[in-house]
């Protein structure tokens, strides 16, 4: 079980929400572009050395997580996300 925002979703509520989430409908379009923007400025903010903390908390921890799933991100796009934050360029 995993509790989203105050919501504990079981697996079958969990690909209920899935499913649901790839209708078109305003508020998942919402949702899914909100949560896409999240990610977007966390890792922009990896650059930053004024945010890079929070931002490695964000991809460290539930936040990114919790945006991904609502992004509709697969556990591919969110290693690549991940793998692309690791490379030492970072920071230059």
């Amino acid at each position: 079980m995993k509790e989203i925002w105050g919501e504990t979703l079981t697996m079958e509520r969990a690909g209920e929400k899935k499913r649901r989430r790839g209708q078109d409908h305003v508020g998942g379009r919402s949702i899914r572009s909100l949560a896409e923007a999240i990610i977007l400025q966390s890792m922009e903010d990896m650059w930053n050395t004024a945010h890079r903390n929070e931002s490695l908390q964000f991809f460290g921890g539930e936040g990114f997580d919790i945006c991904a799933e609502l992004a509709g991100l697969g556990p591919d796009e969110q290693k690549k996300i991940i793998g692309m934050l690791a490379e030492p360029k970072l920071g230059r």
